[in-house]
């Protein structure tokens, strides 16, 4: 059991958290004593987003920090972004697999492997956020919000985020990658974001803090995009004009952040 642990930062990846342990104990050279320590088994995967081994390091970590299963979850993983979209019984079984040491199927539980949206192929980081953290805290870290898909923006700062040197998901699986040696660029690229797009980034960033565990469920979502259509008047003889909605988006949306993902 630890005797210490670093003390999470806000929007922090539990993964960010690990990789601060190694460095702040002088071992971010000998990642296997790291995975040792913090989750007690010599097989736990460095994963950013959904990671498994969650009671083994709940228990490990009890003494200096005590937190559940749930609130790993839900404040230190990226869960709470896929969540809502899914059924109440694949939550629970992620959940369950996250918990546990079988971690295989939690991605493509999730619906991430069949998505059409991509990841990011590398973690992310807010030049100017960085430049706060290092000068607040004293050493920066990776931030949940600057690792979503579709989102390259930081809307604290209204700037571009920029790609570190680590992959997002590395063919090293036991190394945890701290953010203070792969941040290299500080130079700031300024976007200006459309009402619209400021308030994609917002709904994103309300599924994080709102940390909802529990699946909504595919027929509460047909059924809100089904009145949706008819309030817009996307429906004949109440079926939805799928076609018609389609073409509109990928107009509103030509040169704007969603444009790449209105396309068929």
């Amino acid at each position: 059991m630890l005797t210490y642990f670093p003390v999470p930062y806000d929007d922090e990846l539990l993964y960010s958290c690990v990789a601060r342990y190694g460095c702040h104990t002088g071992q971010a050279q000998n990642q296997k004593a790291v995975v040792r320590d913090v989750w007690g088994t010599d097989s736990a995967v460095a994963i950013p987003d959904l990671p498994s081994h969650l009671h083994d390091f709940s228990d490990n970590v009890g003494q200096v920090w005590q937190i559940s299963i749930n609130e790993l979850i839900a404040q230190f993983t990226l869960a709470p972004l896929y969540f809502p979209f899914l059924s109440v019984q694949q939550t629970r079984e992620i959940i369950c697999s996250m918990g546990s040491k079988e971690g295989g199927k939690i991605h493509t539980r999730a619906g991430i492997v069949a998505s059409r949206v991509p990841i990011p192929t590398r973690f992310r980081y807010c030049p100017q956020c960085l430049e706060e953290q290092s000068t607040e805290l004293g050493e920066p870290y990776w931030r949940r919000m600057h690792q979503l898909p579709v989102i390259d923006v930081c809307i604290d700062h209204h700037c571009k985020l920029e790609d570190s040197a680590v992959p997002f998901h590395p063919k090293q699986k036991h190394h945890y990658h701290a953010a203070i040696h792969e941040c290299h660029s500080l130079q700031t690229r300024r976007v200006d974001l459309t009402e619209t797009e400021q308030r994609v980034i917002e709904y994103h960033q309300e599924l994080l803090d709102a940390s909802l565990l529990e699946g909504l469920g595919t027929n509460r979502w047909t059924l809100y995009y089904q009145q949706l259509a008819e309030g817009c008047g996307f429906t004949n003889k109440s079926r939805v004009q799928h076609e018609r909605i389609h073409q509109i988006l990928k107009q509103a949306w030509k040169g704007a952040l969603l444009e790449p993902f209105c396309q068929k």
